[in-house]
């Protein structure tokens, strides 16, 4: 299985201290079903320059559905629905 995500500019608090938020990511299978994920950790070779990965990060703008979306996220895993930046 293969699947292709794109970040949102979304956080869900997910109350535990060891992995307090996880960012929303949005896309699909290779198939074409669409999936949410939230990712609380990204991690490259040792040797990498992650600067790019960190800019691009930091770029990627506010989604107008991510609001709607991140409160079913937030329901699901039974929490009270908070976006942050």
């Amino acid at each position: 299985m293969k699947i292709i995500l794109e970040p949102q500019h979304v956080f869900v608090e997910l109350g535990d201290p060891r992995f307090p938020r996880a960012r929303m990511w949005r896309g699909h299978t290779e198939r074409g079903v669409e999936i949410c994920a939230l990712v609380l950790y990204i991690a490259t070779r040792f040797d990498s320059d992650i600067a790019e990965l960190e800019r691009e990060l930091a770029e990627v703008a506010p989604d107008p559905l991510a609001s709607r979306e991140h409160a079913a996220v937030a329901a699901t895993l039974g929490q009270p629905a908070k976006a942050s930046s």
